[in-house]
């Protein structure tokens, strides 16, 4: 008469296991000051300003309604290694999702290999290097479990509660690294992410109007194919709009009203640009928004919509002041193009930043000069000075390998604040940095651009984050 009472007692403790929910950590990770792991781009920050890494967002709506949800982001706390692994230690996750990042590889790696020896969990990581190369990454990396393709798409779940299913996507494990990736390239709809689960109040832009922001997607990748970004070869998917709308009334709710779009070419697809600045008068909320976007697509009736909707500041991709540069990139805008879209955005009100790349291929002395000029003249209130570096995955990069031309071919490779890790015949990578520092010092400390961007600042926060910046370019751009 006992057999079935002990059964029964087993199947009762059986569903008690089935129905408890997994304990799932977000972490991001421990690192030196300023290393940005986000979407597929990683890099080192030029000032002290950081922003929500956008795949843990993501993952944090997918897996929110069915997992014990909890955030670590240690490099906005900032935490220690030490500090992180006690917090981990405490919250005992059975899954823990981390950024890594090419910028900061070797360091990712020692530390989520000591992790590994303080938890029994499963580790999944999220990154550029490792989606790339996945299964070298599971090869040289015992400590990793598992690799995520693409954080837009739901494969997280499958895996998540069915680690060992042979159904999973956009996913690589290691019972699947000997097989053919299995991918799926479908519009993203996915629940609002827990924006509240972040620390909010610790990130920092120097553009952004209101403090606290976030950040939002509207479409995942991109439609172009500039031959240096990182974005090259990832597929291009729109988000459903339904699934942004509501992001945007679950944002609205926390009371924020600055977002910072991720997208990285808002307005390429139009009819999405379009129905995204119609969604901000449906919700009814007086948000203010950024974002990046192309100079070819910034025509008179796009930009009147996104300013009616709230953006007030837009990032260009300018690149360099040569049209013979720009076509050897795969990049056919004309520089005229450039000046338009400038001249646009500030007669409507729309501050502007340009994104340019010091000593791309085809540069010499007399088009850097130009650059540094071209700039001064489209007159915007910020210039995003990088350096030409070979990202993973980009025809660049191949183009460089194939010449033998990369003389530092460590993983460690930074587009932002990194020393050049290759030279052509023009131009030597001293040569290189030496006029990124200058340039930045020539166009940051004219008195009328430091006159017109400090005292034409609105609030007491734009004019904090001018102070701080304008700090980092004494201190760090002498050359």
């Amino acid at each position: 008469m006992m057999e079935p009472m002990i059964h029964r007692r087993y199947i009762s403790v059986q569903v008690k296991v089935l129905l408890m929910k997994k304990k799932v950590l977000l972490l991001n990770p421990p690192a030196r000051k300023g290393v940005i792991r986000d979407y597929y781009c990683s890099h080192l920050a030029k000032g002290n300003y950081l922003w929500l890494p956008q795949d843990l967002l993501v993952f944090s709506g997918m897996l929110q309604d069915d997992c014990d949800l909890s955030v670590i982001d240690a490099m906005v706390m900032p935490l220690s290694e030490d500090k992180t692994l006690e917090e981990i230690q405490s919250f005992s996750p059975d899954i823990i999702i981390c950024m890594v990042a090419a910028v900061n590889w070797r360091s990712d790696m020692r530390f989520l290999s000591k992790l590994s020896q303080k938890t029994s969990a499963l580790i999944i990581v999220s990154g550029d290097y490792s989606r790339i190369y996945p299964r070298q990454v599971l090869t040289e990396n015992t400590c990793i479990d598992a690799i995520v393709l693409d954080f837009s798409h739901c494969g997280i779940l499958s895996y998540v509660f069915n680690p060992h299913s042979d159904s999973i996507v956009n996913i690589m494990t290691r019972e699947s690294m000997h097989e053919e990736i299995v991918a799926v390239n479908e519009a993203c709809s996915y629940p609002p992410p827990r924006h509240d689960l972040f620390p909010i109040k610790r990130y920092h832009l120097p553009h952004i109007q209101c403090h606290p922001f976030t950040t939002i997607l509207t479409t995942f990748g991109c439609m172009h194919a500039c031959s240096y970004c990182p974005y090259e070869r990832i597929p291009f998917k729109l988000r459903t709009i339904e699934s942004i709308e509501q992001e945007l009334r679950s944002i609205k709710s926390m009371g924020i009203r600055e977002l910072f779009f991720r997208d990285q070419c808002f307005g390429s697809h139009r009819e999405q640009a379009y129905a995204v600045c119609r969604l901000f008068e449906e919700v009814s909320h007086p948000f203010s928004w950024s974002c990046e976007m192309r100079t070819d697509k910034a025509d008179e009736t796009l930009l009147k919509a996104m300013k009616k909707s709230g953006c007030h500041t837009i990032m260009f991709g300018v690149e360099s002041a040569s049209e013979n540069i720009l076509r050897k990139h795969n990049k056919n805008i004309s520089l005229q193009r450039t000046k338009e879209a400038f001249h646009l955005a500030k007669q409507l009100g729309i501050r502007t930043l340009a994104h340019v790349i010091v000593g791309m291929q085809g540069e010499d002395e007399l088009s850097l000069q130009r650059l540094i000029d071209f700039c001064i003249e489209l007159d915007p209130n910020y210039v995003s000075f990088n350096i030409a570096n070979p990202a993973w995955d980009t025809s660049f990069r191949d183009a460089l390998e194939k010449n033998n031309k990369i003389f530092d071919p460590k993983i460690e490779v930074d587009h932002s604040i990194g020393q050049p890790v290759w030279e052509s015949s023009q131009l030597s990578a001293r040569q290189v940095w030496e006029f990124r520092n200058r340039a930045i010092r020539k166009f940051y400390l004219r008195p009328t651009f430091v006159i017109r961007e400090f005292f034409g600042a609105k609030s007491h926060y734009r004019r904090k984050m001018m102070l701080k910046a304008g700090l980092e370019v004494l201190l760090n751009h002498s050359v």
